[in-house]
């Protein structure tokens, strides 16, 4: 897609170079950020820029996020996601679906931190963004860790730092670090867990990372909290509240306060720890840190209640439920908004692969070269949903048989494979071909059993999760089956399943045009051949009827046998192999055959008479 006609030059560079400028300040001044964002954005719309201002969305997004504006965040950052994916501008896309995971992490939702996390990884696989995906599967872990499934954070974390260490990702090796950490932590393995922490507090310092660093200080703060080496603690607590304060970092500097007031209560100094949730409070409420909020409501809460301080702790604890309850009634507000959006682009994108589907109807009918027709079915169908596998059988209804005529996985060529459509063990294909009927499998571990009573594996390749099954039928004769399948569970939509089923049926006319044009023309040229050799029989028969008159006129106008003879092995020798050739005469009152006039290729041999 075109991003921008007609634009100066100059002005987009500069524009691009503000992007940059704002997101590379994002996390450092994300107040800096902001400003540079809007005043490009502007500036952008007003150009009709379009990539320039889906780059800036992101941007703002990104600065809203880092100053713990997360519902303001959300909203651009959809808007910007929206934007960036109707351009195509992946690499931007995947940071713009990450920093959506951000802010659901920020407010404790791990489900759509999760969600987005992997929605992120995805895009950056199809890609090859290795950066792209280091980062997302760091967010995995993180969603995973934050849930208590151990096991698979420590999976998706090993996977990250494996690519980390092909493209050596110094940015994202601190944070894969950290949150290594955190897991050895939960699971009580203080050594790894600090092992990690100092690795990940080492590259941070040399980066100047001050944010992970604030993150690195945090985290060996509850781990020697939990060692019970206090002091330790205490240091790392108050290096991490004053780090956050400097960068201003305003939801982690709340939500340092309410660690540190938690440490504090359990060593059962309640004076100071108020003073810290009384800030936290503050700081909370200024900035909308809403998790923290209520939270440091509740903290307040208990400690009114152990002083017997019943009037703050009615308020506290009444602000403790109405905030919880906004909080989650927010969360459900912002879910249906992101359906709302993500309903909105899937229409889009419906209505738009109508109108692709289209255009294939129209080549696919239209063409009766075979090939062509399945190259253009794979070549279009890539732009209508994942495509990692299209297959496309012809039936033998002689034979009883399915025969793949293409076959491509990931863009390259699968074997040629033959499928009995009787065969006991089923198929999906056959199962297809016997019922003319669709398959539709979005996790095929759960849903093959609807259609076959054994798990096949497949011969060669990745094991789909996705797959959908058409057949290829015409004028009620079935004619072939063809695929579509995804490595990705639940990758096809309502939409893809009607789109594959129309591609079906302009395939099944397209196919049997061809297959009839070519029976046609093998005939043609059968009858053509057969044509062209009766004729040429007939025009040897017309020379060979010439050269016998001719031998007749020659014969009968000569007296001398010698010449005769001589002529007539000259003509013979036109129409026929005459390699061995020769006259013989009978002489009654000897009763002997004389071998007068014989030749052997090309030599007259000696006169002999032969008894009869």
């Amino acid at each position: 897609m075109t991003a921008h006609t007609h634009i100066d030059p100059s002005l987009t560079q500069e524009i691009d170079r503000k992007f940059q400028e704002s997101w590379d300040l994002a996390r450092k001044d994300p107040k800096k950020s902001e400003e540079i964002a809007r005043t490009a954005l502007l500036k952008a719309q007003k150009a009709s820029y379009l990539k320039g201002e889906a780059h800036l969305m992101s941007a703002l997004g990104a600065a809203l996020v880092w100053s713990s504006r997360t519902t303001e965040a959300y909203d651009v950052l959809l808007i910007a996601k929206d934007k960036l994916d109707a351009l195509d501008e992946h690499e931007q896309l995947v940071e713009t679906t990450y920093l959506l995971a951000v802010v659901f992490i920020y407010q404790g939702d791990y489900s759509q931190h999760l969600q987005y996390c992997k929605e992120a990884y995805d895009i950056a696989q199809e890609h090859n963004n290795l950066h792209g995906m280091a980062t997302a599967l760091n967010g995995i872990g993180t969603s995973y860790l934050s849930i208590g499934k151990h096991d698979l954070s420590i999976k998706y974390l090993n996977e990250c730092l494996d690519i980390c260490e092909q493209t050596n990702n110094l940015l994202v090796f601190p944070r894969v670090w950290d949150a290594l950490a955190q897991v050895y932590l939960d699971l009580k393995e203080f050594e790894k867990s600090i092992y990690f922490r100092r690795k990940s507090l080492n590259l941070a310092s040399e980066q100047n990372n001050l944010l992970v660093k604030s993150y690195c200080f945090q985290g060996l703060a509850e781990t020697y909290a939990e060692m019970g080496q206090l002091e330790e603690a205490r240091l790392f607590y108050d290096r991490c509240l004053n780090l956050r304060r400097k960068i201003k970092f305003r939801a982690g500097e709340a939500l340092s306060l309410l660690s540190l007031g938690n440490f504090l209560m359990g060593l059962n100094e309640p004076s100071e720890a108020k003073e810290l949730f009384e800030q936290a409070l503050i700081i909370s409420h200024e900035f909308n840190v809403r998790n923290v909020e209520f939270k440091v409501h509740l903290e307040l809460a208990k400690l009114y209640e152990t002083n017997n301080d019943l009037k703050n702790f009615a308020f506290h604890y009444k602000a403790y439920h109405n905030l919880h309850n906004d909080y989650y009634l927010d969360k459900i507000q912002q879910n249906v908004k992101s359906h709302e959006i993500e309903y909105k682009k899937e229409k889009r994108a419906y209505f738009k692969g109508l109108e692709t589907l289209s255009e294939i109807g129209s080549d696919l009918t239209s063409s009766l070269d075979i090939d062509k027709i399945f190259n253009t079915i794979y070549e279009k169908l890539n732009h209508l949903m994942d495509a990692y596998v299209l297959i496309i059988f012809l039936y033998d209804k002689d034979e009883r048989t399915l025969t793949t005529t293409f076959a491509i996985e990931n863009g390259l060529p699968i074997p040629k494979a033959v499928l009995h459509i009787d065969e006991v063990r089923d198929t999906l294909a056959t199962w297809t071909v016997r019922n003319r009927e669709m398959v539709v499998v979005n996790d095929y571990e759960l849903e093959y059993k609807r259609y076959i009573k054994e798990n096949r594996k497949v011969r060669y390749g990745d094991q789909p999760e996705s797959i959908i099954y058409a057949p290829l039928e015409h004028r009620d004769q079935i004619i072939g089956a063809m695929t579509v399948q995804s490595l990705k569970k639940h990758a096809y939509t309502d939409e893809h399943i009607s789109i594959f089923k129309n591609l079906a049926v302009f395939a099944s006319i397209g196919v049997n045009n061809a297959l009839y044009f070519g029976n046609l023309e093998s005939e043609l040229q059968e009858n053509a051949k057969f044509v062209s050799e009766q004729n040429t029989q007939l025009e040897k028969r017309i020379n060979d009827t010439k050269v016998i008159n001719l031998i007749g006129q020659q014969l009968i106008s000569n007296l001398d046998l010698e010449d005769v003879f001589l002529a007539l092995h000259h003509n013979v020798q036109k129409m026929m192999d005459a390699t061995c050739f020769g006259i013989r005469i009978y002489d009654s009152e000897r009763d002997m055959v004389l071998y007068k006039y014989d030749f052997e290729k090309g030599v007259r041999d000696p006169e002999i008479e032969v008894p009869m």
